[in-house]
């Protein structure tokens, strides 16, 4: 079993053939409890899938006001059930902007279908602005991880020498990578939100939870854009 986020195919496809052929995916917070489940061979058709909404949990996405958008529709998901906790304690500011209404308010951008199909398109603070342009980092991921080698890949905006929004990604690979290959793999497949520069490295930044800290890659991306050219 596996949590917390969509598992991209590529891994699903190693998982598969070097752990275990039943593989559930399971999907949920701290302060909501599980949200969905789903078996894997239910979600490879569909990219971003982590599940179907459990029973006795209500889930929506809803658009900058609050109201619940159509099935389908992208929009913030919205979590609402009995194992939902109500405030975070002693941080009344921060629980006023999650809790609302009796209702969960996550970080997650995603589509909730007419059947209860959550599908992840992002996280509010990781969706990249790119010349006004939105751009989901996990769509760029996911094409990333399909290149030979790679194994990890984390997609990201980070402003240029003149404060413009590039779009940039950090990738670990088990081969060595050649930057110039791997740009036209991205162009070829995403051309305007594809990275244009990349960082490449042993091991991604994560928190103890296991989310990449992409305020530490911003911050090396930024500092490369900046420097004369050698």
């Amino acid at each position: 079993e596996i949590g917390g986020s969509e598992l991209p195919l590529p891994l699903y496809e190693r998982a598969v053939r070097q752990l275990c052929p039943n593989i559930i995916c399971a999907y949920g917070a701290t302060e909501t409890g599980r949200i969905s489940t789903a078996p894997m061979t239910a979600l490879v058709a569909h990219p971003g899938a982590v599940g179907y909404t459990n029973p006795g949990v209500d889930a929506e996405a809803v658009d900058r006001s609050g109201a619940p958008l159509p099935a389908g529709a992208e929009g913030t998901l919205r979590i609402r059930s009995d194992l939902c906790v109500s405030s975070y304690f002693g941080n009344d500011a921060l629980s006023a902007n999650v809790f609302r209404d009796g209702w969960v308010y996550t970080n997650d951008i995603a589509t909730v279908g007419a059947d209860g199909l959550i599908t992840m398109t992002g996280r509010s603070g990781d969706v990249i602005n790119k010349g006004g342009t939105k751009v989901s980092p996990a769509a760029i991921e996911a094409v990333l991880l399909t290149y030979p080698g790679i194994t990890q890949a984390a997609a990201f905006g980070a402003p240029d020498a003149v404060g413009l929004t590039q779009i940039w990604s950090a990738v670990v690979s088990n081969v060595p990578v050649e930057r110039d290959r791997l740009r036209a793999f991205c162009v070829e497949r995403l051309g305007y939100t594809a990275p244009i520069g990349f960082i490449v490295t042993d091991m991604l930044p994560r928190t103890d939870t296991g989310k990449v800290r992409r305020e530490e890659l911003v911050k090396v991306a930024s500092d490369a854009m900046r420097r004369p050219p050698s």
